[in-house]
């Protein structure tokens, strides 16, 4: 799916038209850092990090987009690094983004 210019992998074909409007919708846990890009890979930056506890949340811009994403761990992560994440499989929903209901899929 495209998303304000990124591809952003989705594994599932929604009920939808095309050229509807959607929201992508992922938990930060559901996102996993990867050492190196793949096809269905999502690469940015990190631009703000937040410790909390025995993980950390970072702030990553991907294009024109911004996600969160929870890293486990506390990795040893700066700002202004580069990161590679993928989603899980199974985690990626998309809303209306109109009514903000979530679309079947097939």
């Amino acid at each position: 799916v495209d998303v304000s210019g990124l591809r952003l992998p989705l594994e599932f074909k929604p009920q939808a038209e095309d050229g509807r409007r959607v929201t992508y919708g992922i938990r930060p846990s559901a996102l996993d850092r990867l050492p190196s890009p793949t096809p269905s890979s999502i690469a940015g930056h990190i631009e703000v990090i937040e410790p909390t506890g025995d993980e950390l949340y970072a702030h990553v811009q991907a294009g024109k987009i911004r996600l969160h994403v929870a890293l486990a761990g506390r990795p040893a992560v700066k700002v202004g690094d580069p990161i590679v994440l993928l989603p899980r499989p199974g985690t990626v929903h998309l809303f209306d983004a109109k009514s903000g209901m979530r679309l079947e899929t097939k």
